[in-house]
């Protein structure tokens, strides 16, 4: 099933016919580079072609805007998040290493990440896009298999995580 943002009625765009997984790469790998860089409020469409080597109007053949390509961050990304964690729930540690890869995650997307708690309710089409991450199969091990509190990310400050060992620095310290 395709996720989309719901948009305003509007005249349709061309189509691509068959897309071309190395330029989606291109441009998927530009935005992450400008939102390390830059956060997302500094994004723009023109400097993301630029960035990725192609024209405005093939950013369009690929994504309807801005919105569309924040959604696709957010299903690519969750995607790679779902795959470290159905491995760490193979480990014979489970919860230590599943919380090990939550946050390494965490750290390593934090702008990215950053914008999702902050915009993560974008209406798609299968309902809220915050939502339809939560009910990812990921999360649903997690509920399966007991859920010890809610993982919330940490906007700032550190912590020292008992059954990992580590000690974390949240997002913006």
């Amino acid at each position: 099933m395709e996720i989309k943002p719901i948009r305003s009625k509007r005249a349709e765009r061309r189509r691509l016919g068959v897309a071309n997984p190395e330029v989606r790469r291109r441009l998927l790998r530009a935005v992450v580079e400008i939102i390390q860089q830059d956060g997302w409020a500094a994004l723009r469409v023109e400097d993301l072609a630029r960035r990725a080597g192609l024209s405005v109007g093939t950013f369009y053949l690929y994504f309807e805007g801005k919105d569309d390509l924040f959604v696709s961050l957010v299903v690519t990304f969750t995607e790679r998040l779902q795959a470290r964690l159905r491995k760490a729930y193979a480990s014979p540690e489970p919860l230590a290493r599943a919380l090990d890869v939550y946050l390494d995650f965490v750290a390593e997307t934090e702008p990215g990440f950053l914008q999702f708690l902050e915009t993560g309710n974008v209406p798609t089409t299968v309902g809220p896009l915050s939502a339809w991450a939560v009910a990812q199969p990921s999360h649903r091990h997690r509920r399966r298999h007991g859920n010890h509190g809610r993982l919330r990310p940490m906007t700032s400050g550190t912590a020292r995580i008992p059954c990992t060992g580590r000690t974390f620095t949240g997002c913006g310290s």
